[in-house]
């Protein structure tokens, strides 16, 4: 897989072997004695967790605590800063907290994010630098990971805090939510050190794994800080490892996984075609895409029309861009075209029994209706092109699925 093909596996997953974490202690000054995020239950005998200091830590305010185990808000343990992300028991400094960082607790009746007060114009921009970044990042040879991890780190955060109600933002748990995320992303030398060497061997696998398990292990580290958002943030973390497996199925089915030269040059039916100018190209319709796909669910009513003409336009744009030129020009793709077409025409005719559901239902004729008019194109072509059209179908359906679940889970969807 060339360094070009893993572009496109992060565009793919921007429109859409865990590592370990631990503190970069390289910034902070140790005192004489102290021995932050050292294992101290086994080797030391500190046992009692929050309910006493393990002195040989660093003094009276160290305690040998877990950062994977949830300690209620009044033990010393959840309130510590901690050096190793680890399940084992480490040394663990108590944090002074202001008076301005103090917890006040929501009333039962928060507000909480809705599909209509959830910033999306935010997102979407957010989504699409993160993008612009991970390519400018993975078109050097070798990859600057570092960028790519500068970028994940400020992009990603900003996006969780998009998310995450702003009232939420204020509590003692959400600010050592953001300690943590930090913590994650302060030593990731080590993890970029083995994606050099990853790159060199060619083992493009082990990179897109590793980053992905990075990514899911930061969000769940930061969810068990913040456990009033801890639902939304591991549905924000299975939305993402979800869209990245329907991408990584697609890359391999595509056998762009397997290649092993590194060049300007992608290979789609067979054919090569200049992927950076392909890549670029494939945010335009995916963004367009999804800004009406926003503006019709958000719409009251719902713009049904809206949304299904959206996908049937913008939907055969993104398959032209992964469908060689030379097959565009034979007849069968002009009439997979109109097959596509014909579903999509077909589908706004029940619009009234459809839109009685309410969203999720319109949610889901919608990808019901991409599946069906990409196998109805695929029908229609030779086996080549149809096994790609087929490829195309199930990343497609895969990541909106997985927006279906989300949303779901958030209860924006019956």
């Amino acid at each position: 897989m060339s360094s070009h093909n893993l572009q496109l596996f992060m565009i793919i997953l921007a429109g859409c072997g865990a590592c370990a974490i631990r503190v970069d202690t390289k910034n902070r000054a140790i005192q004489a004695g102290e021995h932050p995020g050292d294992e101290c239950w086994s080797s030391q005998g500190c046992t009692d967790e929050g309910g006493a200091p393990c002195t040989w830590c660093g003094g009276q305010n160290w305690y040998c605590c877990s950062a994977s185990k949830s300690y209620a808000k009044t033990d010393n343990c959840a309130n510590v800063e901690f050096f190793s992300a680890a399940s084992r028991h480490s040394c663990a400094k108590k944090m002074v907290i202001s008076d301005s960082e103090a917890l006040v607790e929501q009333p039962a009746s928060e507000k909480q994010i809705t599909t209509t007060n959830l910033n999306w114009g935010g997102v979407m921009s957010t989504l699409v630098g993160l993008a612009n970044s991970l390519i400018e990042a993975f078109s050097e040879d070798p990859a600057d990971f570092e960028y790519a991890f500068d970028s994940l780190n400020l992009q990603g955060w900003k996006l969780i805090k998009l998310f995450v109600p702003e009232e939420h933002q204020k509590s003692r748990e959400f600010k050592q939510a953001s300690r943590a995320w930090k913590t994650a992303f302060a030593d990731a030398s080590e993890i970029v050190e083995g994606l050099h060497g990853a790159w060199k061997s060619r083992d493009r696998r082990a990179i897109i794994q590793s980053v992905i398990a990075f990514i899911g292990t930061a969000v769940k580290t930061v969810a068990a800080y913040d456990s009033r958002d801890s639902d939304l943030l591991l549905a924000i973390n299975d939305l993402v490892q979800e869209m990245a497996d329907s991408a990584l199925t697609f890359c391999t089915s595509m056998g762009w996984l397997d290649l092993h030269a590194s060049n300007s040059f992608l290979q789609v039916g067979g054919v090569k075609t200049d992927f950076f100018k392909q890549a670029t190209s494939l945010l335009v319709p995916s963004v367009q895409l999804l800004q009406d796909l926003l503006t019709a669910f958000t719409n009251e009513p719902l713009d049904f029309k809206l949304a299904f003409e959206s996908i049937a336009l913008e939907g055969w744009k993104i398959v032209e861009l992964l469908v060689p030129s030379e097959t565009q020009q034979k007849d069968v793709f002009s009439k997979a075209h109109k097959a596509w077409q014909v579903v999509f025409r077909d589908a706004t005719g029940v619009a009234d029994g459809i839109m009685r559901g309410g969203i999720g239902s319109v949610a889901r004729a919608a990808l019901q209706t991409i599946d069906t008019g990409l196998q109805a194109a695929g029908h229609l072509v030779d086996a080549n092109l149809g096994t790609l059209l087929d490829n195309i179908r199930k990343l497609l359906v895969g990541i909106g699925e997985a927006w279906l679940k989300f949303s779901h889970r958030l209860g924006w969807t019956a």
